[in-house]
């Protein structure tokens, strides 16, 4: 829409590029207001032959923004794709309810050495109570048990990636805030490198 909302490539403004303004102003659309990452694609390429751009937009008509003053949009950094994720939030978020994620039980960790005897030491534990709560009861002590397992051994893999997708993540907020560094843009790759 603006000069600005390029770096790297073309730097002539032709007149066709003004047809997409034009068209936003005449359909009465205004800008979701966003925040995250400025240029919301990405040539892949190195050095000089960088190119990023604004190509993403999301916009709303005068419904959208009485229905839902407080609309907000967030361009993500890219993951999968050359342009970025955008998320629409249309509630405010102390109105969203976070909630927890449900239990799943991983066959490796019966190949623990001490599966058995966590699970026949909790069994018997001693619970008042009905014979169906004292089943759930028990229940939420393995859970617990193997959640904290599963913090402290089985996440390291999944740690590593979503630590290399958080590296990946800001090297692109840099690369987006300073768009002619040529050292940003080599961070960006081999974020990109380590992390795909």
């Amino acid at each position: 829409m603006h000069d600005d909302d390029r770096a790297g490539g073309d730097t002539n403004w032709y007149s066709h590029l003004d047809d997409f303004p034009n068209c936003i102003n005449q359909a009465e659309l205004l800008q979701v207001p966003f925040t995250g990452i400025k240029y919301s694609w990405h040539n892949g390429q190195h050095g000089e032959h960088t190119i990023q751009k604004k190509l993403d937009w999301i916009f709303g008509n005068t419904n959208l923004f009485s229905s839902f003053p407080v609309a907000h949009s967030t361009f993500m950094p890219r993951h999968i794709s050359d342009h970025s994720a955008m998320l629409l939030t249309l509630h405010s978020p102390a109105a969203h309810h976070q909630q927890n994620s449900p239990f799943k039980f991983l066959n490796a960790w019966t190949e623990r050495e001490d599966f058995y005897a966590v699970v026949s030491t909790l069994w018997s534990t001693q619970v008042t109570g009905n014979p169906m709560c004292q089943l759930t009861t028990k229940q939420r002590l393995l859970k617990k048990e193997f959640r904290q397992f599963h913090r402290q051994y089985t996440t390291h893999i999944s740690n590593r990636v979503a630590q290399a997708k958080v590296a990946w993540f800001d090297a692109q907020a840099f690369l987006d805030c300073n768009p002619t560094s040529a050292a940003a843009n080599i961070s960006e790759r081999s974020s990109a490198k380590l992390y795909m």
